[in-house]
């Protein structure tokens, strides 16, 4: 194929989206083969020494997610947070396509119930939060 065929102005945003998307899995299946297993060992470890300077506290509410095929298990750091620092957790829920994200309470006795693209997410009655800090897959 030539190139001037691939360049931005060519393809639709969607196209532009799915290249950039499929660039940034196998970035990240790159990073996490060279992170090993302890990858999430050592992200909970930065993030307690970033704490004080992310200003986490008893009135911090940190949103994560349960981490799906090779993205970075965000969930001990979220555990630690709260438990050394009172901070609540919570997880986003995606409601419908293009409206704001809601993020609902979380903690390892949440139920769940089944979200879009295999994710799991807090069941409706849960409290709704506002993140003070937010963890994403960066994809």
């Amino acid at each position: 194929m030539n190139t001037a065929t691939l360049s931005p102005e060519n393809l639709s945003i969607d196209e532009q989206k799915a290249i950039l998307r499929n660039d940034a899995k196998a970035r990240r299946k790159a990073a996490v083969a060279v992170a090993g297993s302890n990858a999430k060992d050592q992200f909970t470890r930065n993030m307690f020494s970033l704490a004080k300077d992310l200003n986490v506290d008893g009135s911090s509410v940190i949103a994560g997610y349960l981490a799906m095929a090779d993205e970075l298990d965000v969930v001990p750091a979220m555990l630690g947070l709260s438990e050394s620092d009172d901070a609540l957790c919570c997880m986003p829920v995606v409601l419908k396509k293009n409206p704001p994200l809601v993020f609902r309470q979380w903690d390892q006795l949440t139920e769940m119930e089944s979200g879009g693209f295999g994710t799991q997410h807090p069941i409706p009655s849960t409290v709704e939060l506002t993140p003070t800090l937010v963890l994403v897959p960066l994809l």
